[in-house]
């Protein structure tokens, strides 16, 4: 029989960004690739707002899906970042974590950078765009 790593070892070695936050919004922990991903080392995360690592004009939508998902429905969406001095666009899934002893609900947040992909995929649709007005114009 193989043995299988723990919880914690599979989210320290998880290429995804894994947080767990709060009802109140703010970060109870983080893995490495986290901090990597919001330009924080990751132990000086906890306590920190997630949405203030977004631009100001995502913070509502972004507050309301994550309403949603600590009401029991889970959420999947994409936004943008602005930490680290840079803007990515990350994929979000946001999934309520069971209360403890009663205690009350935490989201477990988990994003992937695709900012390069959306970068490829704006230049392919650009690039198909402009072949064909030009094969429209050539008739």
């Amino acid at each position: 029989m193989v043995p299988t790593p723990d919880a914690a070892s599979v989210l320290a070695a998880s290429p995804d960004a894994v947080l767990t936050v709060g009802p109140d919004g703010r970060v109870l922990s983080a893995n490495a690739s986290a901090g990597q991903l919001l330009g924080r080392d990751p132990g000086k995360l906890p306590g920190a707002r997630f949405l203030d690592f977004l631009p100001k004009a995502e913070r509502a939508r972004v507050e309301g899906l994550q309403r949603d998902a600590l009401a029991g429905a889970s959420q999947r969406y994409d936004t943008r970042l602005t930490a680290g001095g840079d803007e990515r666009v990350v994929s979000v899934a946001a999934a309520p974590a069971p209360a403890v002893n009663g205690g009350p609900r935490t989201l477990i947040l988990t994003l992937r950078d695709v900012t390069e992909e959306r970068m490829a995929h704006d230049v392919l649709a650009r690039s198909e765009s402009r072949y064909r007005h030009l094969f429209e114009g050539a008739r």
